[in-house]
């Protein structure tokens, strides 16, 4: 960045080193040069430099980077913002299930896998117990309208969020709990369009901690027996696994990163 392009000592310099390495190997193996970048440079009288290394996982992450927003509506919201806890912001209550369909959707009416993208399992089908008891009360005049009550709910957590009353706008989120149900509501789409009655709980929390974000996915699906492997699923090294094995594989062969996704 120039402040002043008629002072060369206004001259901010920002060098980048990328490689294919992982991070840490990038920096061991450039602090031997480092002093000596820093030295040539402050003979130029240039004291505002950063040096920026970009290993394997951090590009991994620029280049597949995808940015996306939709709006939620509820019925009834109650917001969560303390002073003390500004690492996390919260904001839960009931969405009508008509209003659910349209956010788990796309404009072909299809159901959006990329918001299940943090879940750590796929979708079980109809043919699982717990799916066809969902299904059931759905399905049910008599039921329906306790489904907010008779189920566990949604949870969502984004790293942006814009609430406007009982609207809000979601950016880059994912659906990390509440899977089975989604997709179960969407098997029942016909039915539930023009619904207006029924409701289902959703907690939707912003956070940008990564730590944090692990730790509600580890705690929102441990009411059910989850294996170590299946909580690990969204780590750097299975997204890699997953997507070479789609993309440049000769043979049909799948890595299953997520339980049941290519089954």
């Amino acid at each position: 960045y120039c402040f002043d392009l008629g002072n060369i000592k206004g001259i901010e310099i920002e060098l980048i080193y990328i490689s294919l390495s992982d991070t840490e190997r990038i920096e061991r193996k450039i602090q031997n040069i480092e002093s000596d970048i820093y030295k040539y440079l402050k003979k130029q009288e240039l004291k505002r430099v950063k040096i920026k290394y970009i290993g394997m996982p951090s590009l991994y992450k620029i280049i597949t980077i995808n940015t996306y927003e939709k709006e939620l509506i509820f019925k009834e919201m109650t917001s969560y913002v303390e002073t003390y806890n500004t690492k996390v912001v919260g904001y839960y209550g009931l969405v009508k299930l008509s209003d659910f369909l349209k956010f788990i959707t796309n404009e072909e009416g299809e159901i959006e896998e990329n918001y299940f993208e943090g879940n750590v399992r796929d979708y079980y089908g109809i043919s699982k117990k717990v799916n066809r008891k969902i299904k059931d009360t759905l399905s049910r005049s008599d039921r329906i309208m306790n489904f907010w009550c008779l189920n566990n709910g949604i949870t969502i957590i984004c790293e942006k969020s814009n609430p406007l009353g009982k609207k809000i706008k979601l950016f880059n989120f994912h659906i990390v709990n509440g899977c089975q149900t989604a997709h179960v509501i969407y098997e029942c789409k016909k039915m539930l369009e023009k619904d207006d009655r029924s409701e289902i709980l959703v907690k939707v929390i912003q956070t940008k901690n990564e730590d944090i974000a692990n730790d509600i996915i580890d705690a929102t699906n441990s009411q059910t027996a989850v294996s170590l492997i299946s909580l690990h699923s969204n780590d750097l090294i299975q997204k890699n696994l997953e997507e070479h094995f789609a993309k440049y594989s000769k043979m049909p062969l799948f890595y299953e990163r997520r339980i049941n996704y290519y089954k």
